[in-house]
C-alpha cells in the first residue's frame, strides 16, 4: 500500500473505532461525509484491501508484448550507434 493509501486506512479505522468523527475523517482526507461513510462501509466489508486501488494488480495496456520487448533489446545491442532520441531510433529501425 501506499503512503496515501495508510493513511486513508488509518482515518477510516479512527473513525469506525469512535476516536475522530465523520466530519474530522472528511477535512483531514479532504473528502465529503457522504463519501467517509461509503469508506466507512468499504473498510468494514474489505478491512485495508478498500483502499488498494484496483488496478494496482493489472498489467499495463501499453506494456510491450515480450517478443517485441526482446527484439528492441537485440536490435539495441546489435546497433554500435549512441540512441539518444527516438527520432534516431526509429530511423534506424527503418533502415533494418
Amino acid at each position: 500500500m501506499s503512503k496515501k493509501e495508510l493513511h486513508k486506512s488509518y482515518i477510516i479505522h479512527m473513525t469506525i473505532m469512535g476516536h475522530i468523527t465523520v466530519a474530522e475523517a472528511s477535512d483531514l482526507l479532504k473528502l465529503t461525509t457522504r463519501r467517509i461513510k461509503q469508506l466507512k462501509a468499504k473498510y468494514r466489508e474489505l478491512d485495508d484491501e478498500a483502499f488498494i486501488h484496483c488496478n494496482k494488480t493489472k498489467p499495463s495496456s501499453k506494456r510491450l508484448s515480450e517478443h517485441i520487448h526482446s527484439s528492441i533489446v537485440e536490435f539495441r545491442k546489435k546497433t554500435d550507434t549512441k540512441i539518444q532520441t527516438i527520432n534516431t531510433f526509429k530511423r534506424l529501425l527503418k533502415k533494418r
